[in-house]
């Protein structure tokens, strides 16, 4: 019983070490809730981003208006991953972003609405050092870079102290700047990855987000969820498309340091 069990354990065990986690060529999307009001107004957050499968980043933003319909934000974001099963694999990324957006009220309903155009760029690295029982296992190692231009639609509503809101992006996403170090395994994921995205470069995305924020007028936080689509998603990762934000969000407003100063 006991050679059985060995006999057809050693093919599980095999696969189990050679599981590859996911690789991803891009960052996610997710911007500020824009809640300025008037012109001087300045707005920053700190934000947490996890998605379903371990990735984690950590994202700094802020924006100021210009007047009281138009402004400009940017942010810069860091994370990544870390796996050991028998193996050291694992990826980081950076970015960071650029917008102007134009700030309009829907009194009728009583909204708050905002429109973008963003731009965004990054790199990743992506590790792959598979083990098994090798004592000089082989590293595989991929950076590459990436640009995204896309139009944002944020629309918020107000009562209390709690806002609901919601927000759309579509764009087109491109990667470049491929530099490939080591030999992927033959019929592996990563080499299958690799090899679709370095042909396929660009492609459509959309992100789908929706949340609530509670505090005061100018010290909020915020629970939000976002969910790409699009053939886009497939530079991150098909199984995470579904991301959770959790962030702190604060505004100075414009009446208040403007007048200070003069």
């Amino acid at each position: 019983m006991e050679i059985k069990t060995l006999k057809y354990g050693w093919p599980l065990l095999l696969l189990l070490l050679s599981c590859e986690r996911p690789l991803y060529f891009a960052s996610s999307e997710t911007h500020m809730i824009s809640r300025l009001d008037n012109k001087g107004d300045v707005q920053g957050q700190l934000a947490v981003n996890q998605s379903l499968q371990s990735i984690m980043t950590y994202q700094a933003s802020a924006a100021i208006a210009l007047t009281k319909h138009l402004a400009l934000r940017g942010s810069w974001l860091r994370g990544g991953d870390d796996f050991s099963v028998n193996q050291l694999d694992y990826g980081r990324l950076s970015a960071t972003q650029l917008g102007a957006g134009g700030l309009y009220k829907i009194p009728k309903w009583n909204l708050s609405a905002s429109t973008w155009l963003g731009y965004s760029e990054g790199s990743v690295l992506n590790v792959n050092r598979v083990s098994l029982f090798s004592e000089t296992p082989e590293t595989v190692r991929l950076t590459n870079n990436f640009r995204r231009l896309f139009v944002e639609q944020q629309i918020r509503y107000h009562f209390q102290a709690i806002e609901i809101f919601g927000t759309l992006s579509l764009g087109n996403s491109h990667l470049f700047g491929f530099n490939l170090t080591g030999e992927p395994r033959d019929g592996s994921n990563f080499l299958r990855d690799y090899t679709y995205h370095r042909n396929n470069p660009s492609a459509f995305f959309g992100n789908l987000g929706w949340g609530i924020s509670a505090g005061s007028r100018n010290i909020r936080v915020q629970f939000r969820i976002d969910q790409l689509f699009g053939s886009g998603i497939g530079q991150f990762n098909q199984a995470s498309s579904l991301f959770f934000t959790t962030g702190l969000c604060f505004r100075l407003e414009g009446s208040r340091w403007l007048t200070a100063f003069q």
